[in-house]
């Protein structure tokens, strides 16, 4: 069992108690995190989370690569941030990064509690975790949990130099249920293991999405409208989705909304196969809502998580194949969507036209959606769960007796 938003574990419900006044109050807590970058996405969940510390968050980050074509975070925020040398190498599409002084740095802001991620590729972070255990700072990783690596002795080498990392933390706090179970599996303690559901949707939003979703649902289609949602990356299998509409026999409208380096690949599959389809490029904000609120289907054949949580925000129903371990958490298959096996296209086709022929089903699994996201997977949530996850860091990291390895 791992702690859930809403559902503590034992240990940390036992310390909770030992600990009321902490626990009634989190501005005296001084956190700091470390990102590689600061993607535009995070901006709004920094932005909550500064403001449930009472403005007492920092942001340690690296800039991205000129050839990463990632979208940085720009305009006002309520939180500290500082930017830190980052040397990286690219080796077959991943990072393996330095970053000297990060320490330093870090512990130049006179935090209670670091966040960082436990990804090997960031090299600079066990020296990071080390010098904060030698302070009695507490130390929280935060990521996706481990996904599969190959099998063989790489993939148990990598499985114990993984383990070994993240046992320097004093708790972990994972995107999704199946990143807390993937921490379990490498042997870290149930107690020091919880969850903050990955969103950048708030239940709070300006826009009244039921209301949006019924006129939308009342309209006579002649031909649905799909929306693809997200950087777009081969991992992301946008192709198969292009495939899949030239295939079915509802010949559905297509909205390809992002950019990224597989965009000029991806133009010229829909010239070829698919050449209605439209590419909106990057939008956030009040012209992203407007989109959203005039398609009737999201569909995500690839790599991600987030964009799911936008669908599911504005009551989408939705067809995911493999993401990043949080479709899991909003995705019912059956209920609010699909799912289906990664690359298995026949499959895919079958869900769009099962959809489109039923105006009832598409209806009632936005009505799920809905559910999901006003219940279970928003933003307010996920800063609350990692509050309590921060709370519980600080608690272990201040009872560590001497430093970690």
């Amino acid at each position: 069992m791992v702690a859930t938003p809403g559902q503590s574990n034992e240990s940390a419900n036992s310390n909770e108690s030992a600990n009321s006044n902490e626990s009634a109050n989190s501005n005296d807590l001084r956190v700091t995190i470390f990102q590689r970058v600061f993607p535009h996405y995070r901006l709004a969940f920094f932005d909550a989370l500064s403001d449930r510390l009472g403005g007492q968050l920092t942001l340690v980050h690296g800039r991205p690569l000129s050839d990463e074509g990632l979208r940085e975070a720009d305009g006002t925020c309520s939180f500290r941030t500082v930017v830190v040398d980052q040397q990286c190498v690219n080796l077959r599409h991943q990072y393996l990064c330095r970053h000297p002084g990060l320490a330093r740095v870090v512990l130049g802001t006179s935090p209670d509690v670091v966040v960082a991620e436990p990804n090997m590729r960031l090299l600079s972070t066990p020296g990071l975790l080390r010098a904060a255990a030698r302070r009695g700072i507490g130390t929280l990783g935060w990521g996706l949990g481990r996904l599969n690596p190959p099998g063989g002795l790489v993939g148990g080498l990598r499985d114990r130099r993984s383990a070994a990392l993240c046992r320097q933390f004093d708790a972990l706090v994972a995107y999704s249920t199946k990143g807390a179970a993937d921490y379990e599996r490498i042997g870290i303690p149930r107690s020091r293991i919880f969850v903050a559901r990955n969103a950048v949707a708030s239940v709070s939003s300006d826009v009244n999405w039921p209301a949006v979703r019924a006129r939308r649902v009342a309209r006579d289609l002649d031909r649905i409208r799909i929306l693809s949602l997200g950087r777009l990356l081969e991992g992301k299998r946008v192709d198969d989705l292009l495939r899949a509409c030239s295939r079915s026999r509802s010949r559905p409208e297509l909205v390809v909304v992002g950019d990224g380096p597989d965009e000029a690949r991806l133009r010229a599959i829909a010239d070829s196969i698919y050449p209605d389809t439209v590419f909106a490029g990057h939008t956030a904000g009040p012209e992203l809502d407007a989109i959203l609120a005039d398609v009737d289907l999201f569909v995500l054949p690839g790599l991600g998580g987030l964009a799911i949580q936008q669908a599911v925000t504005a009551g989408l129903p939705v067809i995911v194949a493999t993401g990043d371990g949080t479709q899991g958490d909003l995705v019912g298959d059956g209920r609010n969507g699909y799912l289906i096996d990664e690359g298995d296209v026949d499959a895919l086709v079958a869900r769009i036209d099962e959809l489109a022929a039923s105006r009832e089903l598409r209806e009632r699994m936005g009505r799920e959606s809905l559910e999901i996201a006003r219940n279970e997977v928003n933003l307010e949530r996920m800063v609350e769960s990692m509050v309590e996850a921060i709370r519980a860091a600080r608690r272990l990291g201040a009872g560590r007796d001497g430093g970690a390895d």
